[in-house]
């Protein structure tokens, strides 16, 4: 897991969202605290077969 700021988090949004995609994931600070986390939306099986 990453710990980067909320200026870098805007700037390398897509790259960022890549690397998601990829099992990557990000804690976003404000300040230097901890504010949100972004990491891959792990699907169940019955969820696939809904959606």
């Amino acid at each position: 897991m990453q710990t980067i700021s909320i200026t870098e988090a805007r700037r390398r949004f897509s790259a960022i969202i890549q690397e998601v995609m990829r099992g990557e994931s990000f804690i976003i600070t404000l300040y230097g605290k901890p504010m949100a986390r972004i990491e891959r939306v792990r699907r169940k099986r019955a969820q696939r077969r809904l959606v």
